[in-house]
């Protein structure tokens, strides 16, 4: 996730192991986890099913009504985004789009 540039740095790798990946401050200012080997296949398992840069699953229905989700909580929609500006969507956490919120709100 982090070397195709899905981490968003939100730390449950580190929740999922009980510790074993630490997050790290990068050079740039972000959190992202600390390289880590020899992971059990329910370890793996469990990372995979938590991460948000592998799992990002919208409702089929969103007139449901809210929907649980036990890393996240409830959620009544889901959406894609990111900033239009590539200096903005590449550098800031999860595609820029606070960011690019907030620019467009000061100016």
């Amino acid at each position: 996730m982090v070397t195709s540039g899905l981490c968003i740095g939100c730390g449950l790798c580190e929740a999922v192991t009980g510790g074993r990946v630490r997050m790290t401050m990068t050079p740039l200012g972000g959190l992202r986890p600390t390289p880590a080997d020899g992971f059990s296949p329910d370890e793996e398992t469990q990372l995979l099913a938590a991460c948000p840069g592998v799992v990002c699953e919208p409702r089929v229905d969103p007139g449901d009504g809210p929907a649980p989700d036990p890393v996240w909580g409830s959620y009544t929609t889901m959406r894609y985004a990111w900033a239009g500006d590539p200096g903005i969507r590449f550098r800031a956490a999860t595609g820029g789009v606070l960011t690019a919120l907030g620019l467009h709100l000061l100016t």
